[in-house]
């Protein structure tokens, strides 16, 4: 599994009072992948920028943070997006244009090649992205994979009907972040969010905290007090950490379905009377790790899931959560199959 970001590489430049402090790899799915590697996932980013300096200054502030480059083009008679951010009396501003000499550099249109993209998309593969552009909404018509969208901007929706905005969120997405702009947008538009079609649905309201729509029910969370010395980038270091959170704690239960009927029929070949999943140690190391998976144990409607789809309902005889030296274990007591082989 990777987690993938893609779209055009952008150069942030960073001021304070207009003095250039430095430079680094830009745009929020790039930036939420940048922070997921830092979390250990294995990433890789589908892009293209200029071939020149600031092209090789964004793909490497990636690489240096062990995402997969691989995947980038450079291209020639293109110049690299550049982003000019600039603190001045404790308040941010920015723009497209360097404050110092005015030149701009950045380009509309996309130049991502988008089926040259799909074709290097592996199946099991997590899509970020952070906007609803034209290549971005081909390749998720044209993918089953995994969508994390966070949506920080409401401009090419203007140019969309209604029914283009909800044909849209017809597609399954695991997790929509929002802010309270787009929300805005939205309930003015559409009266409510209903219509968004995702596991998890996240409204940032700054230091005001966050709501978290999670199977219809709704969670507000505060921010603890802190004090704040820097927000630049805080939005998509929040994000990835949900994303990483998120994929700790939502093991695809097609797959633990896979292992409980293959675990089930091996028990019987082995004459035993039950076997074991465990969560937390790994496969090839069995070093032990630890599991976030169903961090409240409430293991109840995995036990419903597996029993709906699985030979005669059988489930789970039990679910045990342990700490072991220090980190927390799952251990999933499995039935050995009696009469027929277990089928998922």
């Amino acid at each position: 599994m990777r987690v993938v970001s893609i779209g055009d590489l952008v150069l942030d430049y960073y001021y304070n009072n207009g003095k250039l402090l430095g430079v680094n790899g830009g745009m929020s799915s790039h930036n939420i992948i940048a922070n997921l590697a830092h979390f250990g996932l294995k990433t890789a980013t589908f892009g293209v920028c200029g071939n020149d300096t600031s092209g090789d200054v964004a793909i490497n502030s990636l690489k240096d943070l062990g995402v997969d480059i691989n995947n980038i083009d450079k291209l020639d008679n293109v110049s690299t997006r550049c982003f000019h951010i600039n603190m001045s009396d404790g308040k941010f501003t920015s723009k497209k244009r360097c404050p110092l000499c005015n030149k701009k550099h950045w380009y509309d249109d996309s130049k991502i090649d988008r089926e040259k993209v799909l074709k290097k998309i592996q199946k099991d593969d997590i899509l970020v992205l952070d906007n609803l552009n034209e290549i971005n909404r081909f390749i998720m018509v044209k993918t089953n994979n995994k969508i994390m969208l966070d949506l920080g901007q409401y401009y090419e929706l203007e140019n969309y009907s209604d029914k283009q905005i909800k044909d849209i969120f017809k597609r399954h997405f695991e997790i929509i972040n929002l802010n309270e702009r787009v929300e805005k947008y939205l309930q003015k538009r559409f009266s409510n969010l209903n219509f968004l079609n995702a596991t998890l649905i996240i409204i940032t309201r700054g230091v005001k905290g966050a709501d978290f729509i999670y199977k219809n029910k709704m969670i507000h969370k505060e921010l603890e007090p802190a004090q704040e010395k820097d927000a630049n980038g805080a939005g998509d270091a929040f994000f990835a950490t949900i994303i990483y959170e998120y994929l700790q704690n939502n093991f695809d239960i097609d797959k633990l379905g896979k292992y409980f009927s293959a675990m089930s029929n091996e028990a019987t070949l082995k004459d035993k009377q039950y076997g074991w999943i465990i969560f937390g140690i790994d496969d090839k190391t069995h070093n032990i790790e630890g599991s976030n998976y169903c961090f409240n144990n409430d293991f109840n409607d995995i036990k419903k899931q597996i029993s709906d789809n699985t030979t005669d309902n059988v489930s789970f005889l039990e679910i045990y959560p342990l700490i072991y030296q220090g980190s927390r274990l799952i251990m999933f007591q499995v039935p050995a199959a009696i009469g027929t082989p277990m089928n998922w």
